[in-house]
């Protein structure tokens, strides 16, 4: 009885935080915009390495589809995702309702564990369907006699990339709503991620000091993916899917953990 009690505040706050985030009409559309991409991405990229293969410009290999779905899920769905994520929090800010919900939850850093907990549900139940729809149509273009029959499609592959995309698309969003939260504008934080993202790999490796690609979300995310098949071997310092998870943790703990000092500290 005491433990229910306890927890009813959080409680009380994941419905209210819940029932904000499935009334925003941008949350279906980003959620629907990733699984577009990866609808989009997985064939072509399953049909880009076949087409290689028929041409001799790789070597012959089965395609795991499954990892065709992933690859479109770290180069395209997961920006749509870190949208969802960051508009989550921002969006208090621009039409003010943030003053109601300090006000319903008073305790600011229960209120940004409620949306933690909201968005990590309602993201991973989205990474599976995602990587699911995308790995069936890779394997149907896979599969088709026109492109030599490639692809492969087992439990033992598909679970396991299953579970890697959910860890993978959870924790970016998690990024993206520590940024928001520290941030507060939606322009800001969405730049920002984007530059942790994209733009800093992009610079470090122009700058020679690639030595620090490893500890980034983005190589973080092709470690823990593991696929070096489709999206090309990452780099030497890189090391195992549970390397690459500890990395993308850490980005999710840091975010959210100076995310929560900021609505703690300051003026909403």
């Amino acid at each position: 009885m005491t433990l229910a009690l306890r927890h009813r505040p959080l409680l009380g706050a994941v419905s209210a935080e819940w029932v904000r985030l499935r009334s925003v009409r941008s949350t279906w559309a980003g959620l629907a915009t990733a699984l577009a991409l990866t609808l989009l991405v997985a064939p072509g990229t399953a049909l880009a390495l076949a087409t290689n293969m028929d041409n001799g410009l790789v070597p012959t290999v089965e395609i795991p589809a499954s990892e065709a779905a992933l690859n479109a899920i770290v180069w395209a769905a997961q920006f749509a995702v870190v949208g969802v994520a960051v508009v989550f929090v921002t969006a208090e800010y621009v039409n003010g309702a943030v003053h109601f919900s300090l006000q319903a939850v008073p305790v600011r850093r229960r209120l940004l564990a409620a949306k933690a907990i909201v968005l990590s549900t309602v993201v991973a139940v989205a990474a599976v369907v995602m990587t699911v729809a995308g790995t069936l149509l890779a394997h149907a273009l896979l599969f088709h006699p026109l492109l030599g029959d490639h692809g492969t499609l087992k439990l033992s592959d598909a679970v396991p990339d299953v579970l890697r995309a959910i860890v993978h698309l959870v924790t970016i969003a998690l990024i993206g709503l520590g940024f928001g939260a520290a941030l507060r504008s939606t322009a800001t934080a969405l730049g920002s991620v984007f530059l942790l993202i994209l733009g800093l790999p992009a610079i470090l490796v122009m700058t020679g000091a690639d030595v620090l690609l490893p500890y980034l979300p983005l190589v973080g995310g092709i470690s823990l993916m593991d696929g070096a098949l489709i999206m090309g071997p990452p780099p030497e310092a890189t090391g195992s899917p549970l390397s690459g998870l500890v990395v993308l943790m850490s980005w999710a703990i840091c975010a959210l953990t100076v995310g929560t000092l900021v609505l703690e500290h300051r003026d909403a």
